[in-house]
């Protein structure tokens, strides 16, 4: 690799941009199912911690490829706890639903 310090700061860019874009519509899908299902919180919390994440990233790319690797793990971590708990709810509201 050429400049392989440029290649890491890219990478965390693009990490960054993909945590932020992709992730403000999981705010946006928490406000439009918020009447159809009481555990929207978690779908926006976890995309607010994602935004934040990616701000994170977008502040100190140069923090070290080891430190960027932990933030991903810890961040990843995180968030599939709060869509896992997303899934049981919406899990149980099928059930709810099927029983009806």
């Amino acid at each position: 690799m050429l400049w392989p310090k440029v290649a890491v700061v890219m990478l965390v860019y693009y990490i960054a941009g993909w945590a932020m874009l992709a992730h403000l519509f999981k705010i946006i899908t928490a406000f439009r199912i918020r009447n159809e299902l009481k555990g929207e919180r978690m779908l926006g919390l976890s995309g607010l911690i994602s935004i934040l994440v990616g701000l994170m990233l977008i502040l100190r790319p140069g923090a070290g490829g080891l430190a960027v690797a932990w933030l991903i793990d810890l961040y990843a971590i995180f968030v599939g706890i709060l869509l896992f708990l997303l899934g049981l709810k919406i899990q149980k509201i099928a059930r709810v639903s099927k029983s009806v």
